[in-house]
């Protein structure tokens, strides 16, 4: 998204991608949990609830 919000449906596209092979791993989790993390602390992103 350019706006740089997270909507509801951008984060269930995330999550059908993540699981789409029905594995997911403690790496993948990590990678993902801190890039969002990160863009959001840094105000890059946020989520629109």
């Amino acid at each position: 998204n350019q706006d740089g919000k997270l909507t509801q449906v951008e984060i269930e596209r995330i999550k059908a991608v993540v699981w789409s092979d029905k594995a997911v791993s403690p790496e993948e989790l990590e990678v993902i949990t801190k890039m969002v993390r990160e863009k959001i602390a840094s105000g890059e992103l946020a989520v629109e609830w």
